[in-house]
């Protein structure tokens, strides 16, 4: 019958095969971390941490069955992907936050109808370095050399910045006001091409390494503002302390 296909047995391809090299072992991972946490007054305080992170023995993918002279060595399977662990990831990570009280918080200070002091500002800062020479278990290198892959990794983050402030200066009103910013993550440029002809697609241009490009940052600011009211409250306390209260709030997101 028209069309006809011909021998499936001849028109099917080989499949490609992956499997867990001999020798493979489980990753090994080593860490040093120093911090420091001090109240500088009543009213602010500050905490800084550093990490060094190490991971030996990560996996990446070696092709046994790449094409020599455009010909496999073992034309049963098209690419023979055996996953070994000889790459690694090196990460340095920096994490510093603040904590500033307008006011001493006190009982005292809750007392009068308005106060603009009652104003509270958490911010925070983090740096993530991180490199690495492999981009999966199964994913091979089309340089061959993974000294000539060291890139940034996955989670490499030169900033990440977040403020809230949080405003209780009218009583029982609660104004949250959020802000957050992050630098964009890397991702590989590729030619396109099999330029090595190794039957993977993921050739980058001569000298780049893994995760050269990085997106675009990102930030935004939302606010949350919120009034309690006081249904049964014959001891005069704050609305937020009394026994039975009503909530009303409003969220704003992406004000950016």
């Amino acid at each position: 019958p028209y069309p006809d296909p011909g021998d499936a047995a001849v028109m099917s391809l080989p499949t490609s095969k992956y499997l867990i090299g001999e020798g493979f072992k489980l990753g090994r991972n080593v860490r040093y971390s120093a911090g420091l946490d001090q109240a500088l007054s009543p009213r602010l305080r500050m905490n800084l941490l550093y990490n060094y992170i190490h991971l030996h023995q990560q996996p990446r993918g070696n092709n046994l069955n790449a094409p020599i002279d455009r010909r496999r060595p073992d034309p049963r399977f098209a690419n023979v992907i055996e996953s070994i662990t000889d790459a690694e990831i090196r990460r340095h990570e920096v994490f510093v936050n603040a904590i500033l009280n307008f006011v001493t918080p006190s009982p005292a200070a809750n007392q009068a109808r308005f106060n603009w002091r009652r104003v509270n500002i958490n911010a925070g800062y983090s740096l993530i370095r991180a490199q690495n020479n492999a981009a999966g278990p199964f994913d091979v290198s089309p340089s061959g050399n993974l000294e000539n892959d060291w890139g940034p990794g996955p989670a490499d983050t030169p900033y990440r910045i977040q403020i809230l402030m949080t405003s209780t200066q009218v009583r029982n009103l609660t104004v949250n006001l959020t802000y957050s910013a992050n630098a964009g993550q890397p991702y590989n440029w590729t030619t396109g091409y099999d330029d090595n002809g190794d039957g993977l697609l993921n050739d980058r241009p001569e000298g780049v390494g893994l995760r050269s490009l990085r997106g675009d940052g990102q930030q935004t600011l939302n606010t949350r503002v919120q009034y309690a009211f006081a249904l049964a409250n014959p001891q005069g306390l704050p609305a937020a302390q009394a026994r039975y209260r009503m909530n009303v709030f409003m969220n704003v997101n992406n004000l950016t």
